[in-house]
């Protein structure tokens, strides 16, 4: 499904977030606040291994899912963290809880996985094909790019898990944290997610997530991008580079120097998904989610 060809309208937010109920430096309605006053529409409160509940008067015009960032130990004994997002409540969990009893109490609230941070957490890609019922991974996480900035990003784990034939979408996440060896701030409010959804209600925005109707970002927007039987075309905010990647190559394109918002790659033919990355003159960038060739009206 191509999200630039579904009726909808487009919120932005952001799914993965810490409280002083965790390790962030805010309150859970502080946090909400600072998110709804830089445009954020919805927010995903994520503290270490327990829900939070935003309590309070409410004054912010911004949806708030419950969520939570869950430690949990891989096949081989590495170390994860799943982001459970829409929970209802707190899952039944010790050091012991396998990652398959995790992921079931999860999904049994309804509630969707995205992997959290995968570069970050120092994964092999063994590790993650060993792993079931997530619907996509973190291709970029502020909090990293604060901290150790080449951990940050997540795309090659990505582009090998699509290679193989797994339909999964692409997050930009903050994870902000605030002062913990990072400036105050500068994990928060950095990145988005653009989703396309019928209505700004925690229904509409976890069924338009879960179909990949989104695109992540922590710069640039992508305006629309359209695939046509030999080519793609599509209009972006203005940039100095565009890189088109499908399971047989990557295409970069740029104008010397130039800024440009527009852009038209011709194909092959044989591509089983496409997907998109825009990069500003601040090196900041914007990822669409992949296009499967079969389902891509």
């Amino acid at each position: 499904m191509n999200v630039f060809k579904v009726e909808g309208n487009w919120y932005k937010g952001n799914l993965h977030s810490h409280t002083t109920n965790s390790d962030g430096p805010f309150t859970p309605r502080r946090r909400v606040n600072y998110y709804q006053k830089r445009g954020y529409q919805f927010l995903c409160i994520t503290d270490h291994n327990k829900v939070t509940e935003v309590e309070g008067e409410r004054e912010e015009k911004c949806l708030v899912l419950k969520g939570a960032e869950y430690d949990v130990m891989l096949d081989k004994g590495q170390s994860a963290h799943f982001v459970a997002i829409n929970m209802k409540g707190d899952i039944v969990k010790t050091e012991n809880t396998s990652k398959e009893e995790v992921i079931r109490q999860i999904k049994e609230q309804g509630a969707e996985i995205v992997f959290a941070h995968p570069c970050g957490s120092d994964l092999p890609l063994n590790a993650i094909f060993a792993v079931e019922g997530y619907i996509g991974l973190e291709v970029f996480n502020c909090n990293f790019y604060c901290r150790e900035r080449e951990k940050a990003y997540s795309t090659t784990y990505w582009d090998e898990l699509l290679k193989k034939g797994q339909r999964i979408w692409g997050f930009a996440s903050d994870d902000g944290h605030g002062p913990q060896g990072t400036p105050m701030g500068e994990d928060m409010g950095c990145c988005w997610i653009m989703v396309k959804a019928s209505s700004l209600s925690a229904d509409s925005i976890l069924a338009a997530i879960k179909e990949g109707n989104f695109y992540s970002s922590y710069g640039p927007a992508i305006l629309d991008f359209q695939i046509e039987e030999r080519e793609c075309y599509g209009k972006t905010s203005p940039v100095k580079k565009i890189s088109l990647i499908s399971d047989k190559r990557r295409k970069d394109f740029d104008k010397k120097n130039c800024l440009f918002s527009q852009f038209e790659f011709k194909l092959k033919g044989n591509e089983k998904y496409l997907r998109l990355e825009c990069t500003d003159e601040n090196d900041c960038i914007a990822y669409s989610n992949p296009i499967f060739m079969d389902n891509r009206k």
